[in-house]
């Protein structure tokens, strides 16, 4: 399921701007972007979530689960974006 953060980080990978994911899913910029700003995906009906994530698949993302999702050039976010550790000496 999208959530707000996989939202922005599919968003973002796309090179999507809000604008253009509201269009993709058929809603209004402020639906979007209300969703993308709560801290939880209960700022919008389910239904409005649902619209938000088959847009962004279609366009092919993968959601995996709640933190992480696959983009279309197939890195995973946010696993294979974050940088390996340096060990200190």
């Amino acid at each position: 399921m999208v959530t707000p953060v996989t939202c922005r980080a599919a968003r973002a990978a796309l090179g999507w701007s809000v604008e253009r994911l509201a269009r993709a899913a058929g809603l209004g910029y402020a639906t979007v972007d209300r969703f993308e700003r709560e801290n939880a995906p209960y700022g919008v009906r389910p239904e409005t979530a649902l619209r938000i994530q088959r847009a962004l698949e279609e366009a092919g993302v993968v959601f995996l689960d709640a933190r992480t999702v696959r983009l279309p050039d197939g890195l995973e976010w946010p696993g294979s974006l974050k940088q390996p550790r340096r060990r200190r000496r």
